[in-house]
């Protein structure tokens, strides 16, 4: 099936006050040429489409067919039908309007298209949105497993889906104080809630409290926390360390060095 798209300037260029019958065939030539612009015209068939005379669609075809010195398309001297054939006819504007039919399907593409992209984007953020809440509220592994943490991503946290603010406001102080050494020494600008699981998985491997782990962070400098660093950066204990019995422990701390 072919279709054709009928531009307003058809009814106010050179064809104003030719009568009906032509406009009736120009736009069922339009309405049923084919690439590159051939259209059949029986006028026999047409005649008794449109409901008109033979003669008088033998003389619109010949009036289509003749130069337009007044047409806005000076190609061919105006003609709008040029005879190729037994009942077969050229239209040289064809290519000239089905080139804007297409700029303006293009157009209309793309505005579907933007509006699909914006139409996905908004679900994925509520999806999002909804992830982020669930995992803020749930008794799952992540942020909460602590149970010290709340959804909404605090102000100054990052981009959107940082990670969420503590309830202690002792240890959020202290996780903001981190996150500005961190930001200032290793250009680390958001805080994921990826990035803060791994770091209580970390703390819970080294057998530490959030508090411990932040201060740690905070004295170190770190980016991130790693239980297996944590346990070589910390100072190693002397036996005397381990005595709890003072008398003891001051015996054989006033024992002589031996030589």
């Amino acid at each position: 099936m072919t279709y054709g798209k009928i531009f307003e300037s058809l009814f106010t260029g050179s064809m104003v006050g030719t009568g009906p019958v032509l406009f009736s065939v120009w736009t069922y030539c339009i309405a049923n040429s084919k690439p590159p612009g051939y259209v059949e015209l029986n006028p026999v068939i047409v005649a008794a489409i449109l409901g008109c005379d033979v003669t008088d669609i033998e003389g619109a075809i010949e009036t289509l067919c003749q130069p337009d010195p007044r047409s806005r398309t000076p190609d061919e001297e105006g003609r709008k039908l040029i005879e190729k054939g037994n009942f077969l006819y050229w239209m040289p504007t064809w290519d000239k309007y089905n080139n804007i039919r297409q700029e303006e399907e293009r157009r209309r593409q793309n505005r579907e298209a933007q509006a699909r992209f914006r139409s996905k984007r908004r679900n994925a953020d509520s999806k999002r949105a909804s992830a982020l809440s669930a995992h803020g509220d749930g008794d799952g592994d992540g942020v909460t497993r602590d149970g010290d943490v709340q959804p909404p991503p605090p102000t100054g946290m990052g981009v959107q889906g940082g990670a969420p603010a503590l309830k202690d406001k002792d240890l959020e102080d202290l996780r903001r104080e981190w996150l500005a050494i961190r930001k200032e020494k290793h250009r680390m600008k958001t805080l994921t809630i990826k990035q803060w699981d791994r770091c209580l998985v970390q703390a819970e491997k080294a057998g530490i409290t959030v508090k411990e782990m932040l201060e740690h962070l905070v004295l170190k400098g770190w980016q991130s926390f790693t239980a297996a660093y944590y346990a070589g950066s910390k100072p190693k204990m002397s036996p005397l360390d381990m005595v709890d019995d003072p008398d003891l422990l001051a015996k054989h701390r006033d024992a002589p060095a031996v030589q």
